[in-house]
């Protein structure tokens, strides 16, 4: 009887070698399309939040007759130093509320909306509950989530001002707002909370349609406002809302509900010295005209979508706006009168 010798096969060592290269060079080219894949998810998410906030916006111009207040703020009131001292102040003492409050019952947030108490500061402590609710439209998917804001520790009897998240802000234009309101001295005088801003939104100013001169189509609403790459949790800014501006981590202050289209989308944050958007010899028009203040990334509009940011235009539609595009063209889209012409091939 014959016995065939079982012959054994397997793998020699170049082979394995082999079949590990082309598992690697396999997975080199998926991964990219992977990671594509979920950003172009995330920024139609993105997308979809801004097209929520278009909505309410023109709902709540529909029933209350304009759009939100940027952000509800009243000056110091210093008569030392301050020439804004019996300046004008918000009906009631309301202010720190922005537009990011006001239209939370056409987002259907009217619960966490009927929570807030308007009549005190937003900071005030009856509202620290309200104020740690998290608004997913708010937040972009492409940003990373933060901890949930802090309240009120009732044990060790502490309140912690929850700032909470927010990934958007309203478009201010081309006029700085904040800087001069409070600066003593000529040629500033008589600001006092007066500067009105190009653009849709600002302080204690409200605008309707009729407002938007430009057209609709050709007028920046909101913006994304996301956190810088990298940056800690602990430097706070991104919460919406707050009076007046905020110092950070990064060499400067940051505007609080609103941003500037002088600064190139996606711009660097550029250490002012602790100071707020001011350049020596220029006023709050002018401004932009300064080559620093084009780099002021901490004021204008940034996002972590690659490449550019996404806007919310006065129509309703969104557009991704890259950050190449010509500084006057982005003046010209962050302004509502300003009688610019723009062609849809400029952005």
């Amino acid at each position: 009887m014959s016995h065939r010798s079982a012959s054994r096969r397997g793998f020699t060592l170049i082979e394995l070698l082999v079949v590990i290269a082309i598992i690697g060079v396999l997975i080199a080219l998926l991964l990219p399309a992977v990671q594509s894949a979920r950003e172009a998810a995330r920024r139609a998410q993105c997308t979809n939040h801004l097209k929520q906030m278009g909505l309410a916006l023109h709902n709540y111009e529909s029933s209350i007759g304009s759009f939100p207040t940027g952000l509800m703020y009243r000056t110091q009131n210093n008569p030392v130093n301050n020439p804004c001292a019996g300046g004008i102040y918000t009906p009631g003492g309301q202010w720190g509320h922005s537009m990011f409050h006001y239209m939370l019952p056409q987002l259907e947030q009217a619960v966490l909306a009927n929570a807030y108490n308007y009549s005190v500061l937003s900071a005030d402590i009856r509202n620290a509950t309200a104020q740690a609710a998290v608004v997913d439209t708010y937040i972009c998917p492409s940003e990373e989530r933060l901890p949930a804001p802090r309240g009120i520790d009732w044990e060790a009897r502490v309140y912690y001002y929850p700032y909470n998240q927010r990934s958007y802000a309203g478009v201010a234009g081309d006029v700085e707002l904040l800087r001069y309101i409070n600066a003593a001295g000529p040629p500033w005088d008589g600001y006092c909370n007066r500067i009105k801003p190009t653009g849709m939104f600002g302080l204690n100013y409200q605008f309707k349609i009729a407002d938007v001169r430009d057209g609709l189509s050709n007028t920046m609403f909101i913006g994304e406002y996301s956190r810088f790459p990298n940056e800690p949790g602990s430097s706070i800014f991104n919460f919406w809302t707050i009076n007046g501006w905020f110092g950070d981590d990064l060499g400067g202050s940051r505007p609080p509900i609103f941003a500037y289209t002088v600064p190139k989308i996606n711009a660097p944050s550029y250490d002012t010295g602790g100071t707020y958007a001011y350049v020596d010899n220029r006023g709050p028009e002018d401004w932009k005209y300064d080559s620093i203040a084009q780099n002021y990334g901490q004021f204008g509009f940034r996002s972590l979508h690659p490449g550019g940011a996404l806007f919310l235009l006065g129509d309703g539609s969104v557009r991704f706006i890259k950050q190449t595009i010509a500084l006057q063209t982005l003046w010209a889209l962050g302004t509502r009168a300003g009688g610019e012409v723009i062609s849809s091939d400029q952005y």
